[in-house]
């Protein structure tokens, strides 16, 4: 590996430690590096502070949209940045619902756990700022209709009103009535293969 692509897969661990790990343990299983080259680059990945979440709920989703940025989140729906934050200020997660995002809606994006929006792809705004900020986004829901003036929204028919809980998981592009449970896994299987890598490179 020249100097560049080692310094490109650098960044990409430091931006993306999960899927750092996951690349560095396929190369090593696969013979392409070896286990003290594995160590190598997952160098400077704090691997204790990596989970796993996902959602566990009773619901079948009411909607489906494009996945922008993965994860999971649950909120009380609010449809304008000053209702995020007033939730938001009362202690309470938010998952913000808009028919599209502009840079108006930065105030809702910091305030938020999730976004949902009924437009966009994978490059519209809610989803480049989404990415930035690590939070779970959903876009191009094509079933969802908001009245952000009315503080209300109906998704595939199921009407959602302003403070309903929302559950939302990014990766899946799944979106549920209701307030599910996030559960914080560790990926403990890789963790132990990585560290008999130490063992192996000694």
């Amino acid at each position: 590996m020249d100097a560049a692509n080692a310094r490109r897969q650098a960044h990409a661990a430091r931006r993306a430690p999960r899927a750092a790990l996951r690349l560095a343990i396929d190369f090593v299983k696969e013979g392409r590096i070896s286990a003290a080259e594995g160590l190598s680059r997952l160098d400077g990945v704090d691997l204790r502070a990596l989970v796993n979440k996902r959602l566990v709920i009773a619901a079948q989703p009411i909607g489906h949209g494009t996945c922008a940025s993965s994860g999971i989140a649950v909120g009380r729906a609010a449809f304008d940045s000053d209702s995020a934050s007033r939730f938001a200020d009362g202690g309470e997660p938010v998952i913000l619902v808009r028919p599209d995002t502009t840079t108006a809606d930065v105030a809702g994006f910091a305030t938020a756990a999730g976004i949902v929006t009924a437009v966009g792809g994978r490059t519209a705004h809610a989803a480049l700022v989404a990415r930035q900020m690590g939070k779970p986004c959903i876009v191009g829901c094509t079933a969802l209709s908001v009245e952000p003036a009315a503080h209300a929204a109906q998704l595939a028919g199921t009407a959602i009103g302003e403070g309903d809980w929302l559950s939302i998981d990014g990766e899946a592009g799944t979106i549920y009535l209701g307030r599910g449970d996030v559960v914080t896994e560790r990926p403990e299987a890789e963790l132990a293969e990585v560290e008999g890598w130490g063992a192996v490179a000694a």
